[in-house]
């Protein structure tokens, strides 16, 4: 399994170089709550068989990064999951809950070390 770490501003240009050369399925996308960052990775297939995980990481203060449904539209409920559950915004992608109720309260975020503290 290939991993390969980038910056948060260099995404949706690693993104649109790996569809070019056949890496065009989203897998899943996880995220990790660390102390004060999020890792994001994202794990990219080409054909299915071969598989590449992207890293990045963005801080806790300001958990955003860009959407990549638009070049593998895949990715999106995948990037909604991940606003979701761990308050990271997905610029570009429309936020609607999949799993939590509506009255789930707001800044709680099921996957945050320390739930009902946002960023």
């Amino acid at each position: 399994m290939k991993i390969k770490e980038i910056s948060p501003d260099k995404l949706e240009e690693k993104i649109e170089f790996l569809k070019k050369r056949g890496y065009t399925r989203v897998n899943s996308i996880s995220g990790v709550d660390y102390e004060k960052s999020i890792e994001i990775i994202y794990h990219i297939s080409k054909s299915g068989r071969e598989v590449l995980n992207l890293k990045t990481s963005v801080s806790k203060k300001k958990p955003e990064i860009a959407t990549i449904s638009k070049i593998l539209p895949g990715a999106v409920l995948f990037e909604r999951e991940l606003s979701e559950m761990l308050g990271v915004k997905v610029l570009g992608n429309k936020f609607e809950r999949l799993f939590l109720p509506e009255d789930w309260p707001k800044g709680n975020y099921p996957l945050r070390k320390e739930r009902g503290k946002s960023a």
